[in-house]
């Protein structure tokens, strides 16, 4: 998922274990904070966790 601000979100779950990874590019912590906050948001919701 690439975002207007050119960040970008990758969520890939792990293929051997119980994880999901968040791959994240921004140019600020502040944005980078903003993008993991939203895939959270995402898997929360994509698991029933709400």
């Amino acid at each position: 998922m690439v975002f207007d601000d050119g960040s970008w979100l990758m969520i890939r779950p792990s293929g051997t274990e119980p994880k999901v990874r968040f791959y994240i590019e921004a140019r600020t912590e502040e944005g980078k904070r903003a993008v993991f906050a939203t895939a959270e948001k995402m898997t929360r919701e994509a698991l029933g966790l709400h």
